[in-house]
């Protein structure tokens, strides 16, 4: 348990600000910059060197909704464990998380706070999106499971607007699929699938059948999309058909909340499918996760986390899922961690050793507290 402490003690160290995998537009040099093409590979660049030269480039630490959220979840799950910590209170999480709330909102939704450039477009800093807003949402399901404060129910309810009123959402039949971002058609399953479940989650407590309906017709959607081995695309336009292990892994997550937080088990044979696949797939005979379902590199921060996170909720801890989370976990804490923080990624050639708060070390602090709460040894 002392490198769960650690690591909290480094996340308020740092006052839960972090550099980020994807801030390289926030460098004044980027304003000099006006081609979206150029944009992004000065982005990429940046996102793919080993060494950190955002101090140099007038780069600061940003405060991220995504590393907040992955908190108060945790500190939610470690309740759960029974683990007692006096190093971070949830309030004072919830409270940071409402400050970074979108400007450009009619709703209490939250984006990154950065400019973006992607396939998706030019997106701008705090425009809000579904998959950050989903995070921030549920963590604060997560506060209302563990505290009964019916204010926080309230609040979230009211928020739930952003995804069917504001972001959106597109019929496909009589199906549906969740916007990524307002006035953007581009289906995505992983966030679909997540805002489905999540919809599911309190439309089931406050009794809203119209939030039931929204969310069976998300989850529906993607459900008809499965490949026939078991896997899902990332997306279903041209450019989005590849498979990789962490979305994927948010797919049969949302799977799994749906069924729990609404007792719905219509989509139980796509989940046990997808799962089947996961396990098979995603992983060397060392149980070293693989990036991609045909490509081991890179072995990424993020994945062994949400790994990790899944196999803790999903699975059980015997046969080959028992040995997958028991090879995570001794992954994590013997290749990629150091004194509270874990180190990005390991490339073919070089380990990056590069700490991101919002895509190495809370998505495992986070994923490790699931483990616990589901009864893992420390």
């Amino acid at each position: 348990m002392p490198a769960v402490y650690e690591i909290l003690e480094h996340c308020k160290k740092e006052n839960f600000q972090s550099y980020d995998l994807f801030d390289a537009l926030d460098s004044p040099i980027a304003k000099f910059i006006n081609n979206p093409l150029l944009n992004r590979i000065f982005l990429q660049l940046l996102s793919k060197a080993p060494f950190n030269a955002r101090a140099l480039l007038g780069i600061k630490k940003t405060d991220n909704p995504k590393i907040l959220s992955d908190i108060l979840s945790t500190l939610c799950n470690l309740k759960k464990a029974g683990i007692t910590q006096d190093i971070i209170n949830e309030k004072e999480i919830i409270e940071k998380l409402l400050k970074l709330k979108s400007k450009n909102s009619d709703y209490c939704s939250w984006g990154v706070p950065f400019k973006f450039v992607s396939r998706n477009g030019t997106i701008e800093k705090e425009t809000p999106n579904s998959i950050t807003t989903y995070y921030a949402l549920s963590s604060l399901m997560d506060y209302y499971e563990m505290s009964k404060d019916e204010e926080i129910l309230s609040f979230v309810y009211k928020n739930t607007g952003y995804f069917y009123d504001e972001a959106g959402y597109i019929t496909s039949g009589k199906n549906l699929y969740f916007c990524y971002y307002k006035n953007n058609e581009r289906p995505i399953h992983n966030s679909n699938m997540l805002v489905s479940s999540l919809l599911g989650r309190i439309g089931k407590i406050k009794n809203d059948s119209n939030l039931m309906d929204l969310s069976y017709k998300g989850m529906s959607y993607s459900c008809s999309k499965q490949n026939d081995d078991g896997s899902w695309y990332y997306g279903e336009l041209p450019d989005l058909k590849w498979i990789d292990n962490f979305h994927t892994a948010y797919i049969l997550e949302a799977l799994f909340n749906y069924k729990k937080g609404t007792g719905v088990t219509e989509f139980d044979s796509y989940f046990k499918k997808g799962y089947d696949y996961y396990i098979t797939n995603f992983f060397t005979e060392s149980l070293i996760p693989k990036y991609y379902n045909n490509s081991l590199y890179p072995i990424d921060a993020q994945t062994i986390g949400e790994s990790l996170q899944l196999l803790s909720m999903a699975g059980g801890k015997e046969d080959r899922t028992g040995a997958l989370i028991s090879g995570l976990i001794e992954l994590a804490f013997n290749d990629f961690y150091n004194k509270g923080h874990f180190y990005f990624r390991q490339n073919k050639g070089f380990k990056n050793k590069l700490s991101y708060l919002r895509w190495s070390t809370t998505p495992i602090l986070l994923a490790f507290s699931y483990y616990l709460s589901a009864g893992g040894n420390e």
